[in-house]
């Protein structure tokens, strides 16, 4: 059985019996070509749900980070938001 775990408005975790995904599904830019936004989609494969977060978290801190307080903080709101996901959850 399959189930989706939104984390936010451009990632999910999809499981199913035979491990995890984590998805990138969002839509970018407008193509200036064709007038459409640009449809950004990546999956990567892990055996558990914790390696798909950990893997968002390094995403996370990577494109939004410059500086050591900007990745503690950075933490601190993943981290919360971890906790408020298990509380929905439960």
């Amino acid at each position: 059985m399959s189930r989706s775990i939104k984390i936010d408005e451009s990632y999910r975790v999809e499981t199913s019996t035979t491990g995890c995904s984590l998805i990138l599904d969002k839509k970018g830019e407008v193509n200036p070509k064709t007038g459409n936004p640009i449809q950004v989609f990546d999956q990567w494969f892990y055996t558990d749900v914790k390696a798909c977060l950990k893997k968002y978290c390094a995403l996370q801190i990577n494109l939004e980070c410059s500086s050591i307080q900007e990745v503690i903080s950075k933490i601190e709101a993943l981290e919360k938001k971890i906790d408020e996901m298990k509380e929905i959850r439960l």
